[in-house]
């Protein structure tokens, strides 16, 4: 498995990864009609303008065959960083795809003289939840957000001092 940053070029896949993964992954948490209407173009446009500003960056989790098997990105947020999103192909989760991107996230923080972090994610996804426990967060805030008229609790872990990877 290598990770690198993704470039300009990365992004139709970025985005296929994306909506792909909100699909499963929040099937049943959010409405059907709001997980419908996500498309790649959108997709496209969302992490093509989140990845021209400077400060932000993409890692991608790239198999032994050139596949993109899973991306974080990465921004600040207030005086920490933030991880903004992690996403892992469904048919190779629990394979450590996930542990290797959130700890390369957290070498690129430290290297840009982060020493905080945060991360998002809905209550009811236990396992974003237990992952962030197990990589050491405390939930430290929440958030109501809406999907139509489903409203659906979000929980921020934290991290005071960057986790030792």
């Amino acid at each position: 498995m290598k990770i690198i940053k993704a470039t300009s070029s990365h992004i139709p896949s970025v985005a296929r990864l994306y909506v792909d993964s909100w699909r499963i992954t929040y099937k049943g948490l959010v409405p059907d009609a709001y997980l419908k209407s996500l498309s790649y173009k959108q997709s496209t446009e969302k992490w093509s303008l989140f990845l021209t500003e400077p400060s932000h960056f993409i890692l991608l989790a790239i198999d032994e065959r050139g596949k993109i098997v899973g991306f974080s990105a990465g921004k600040p947020h207030l005086s920490r960083a933030e991880i903004y999103a992690l996403y892992v192909c469904k048919e190779v989760q629990n394979q450590g795809i996930g542990h290797l991107l959130f700890s390369h996230s957290v070498k690129e923080f430290a290297d840009q003289q982060y020493t905080s972090m945060i991360i998002w994610a809905m209550k009811k996804n236990k396992k974003a939840v237990q992952f962030y426990k197990k990589s050491g967060g405390k939930k430290i805030l929440n958030r109501t957000s809406q999907f139509g008229e489903t409203k659906v609790e979000d929980e921020a872990y934290g991290w005071e001092r960057l986790p030792s990877i």
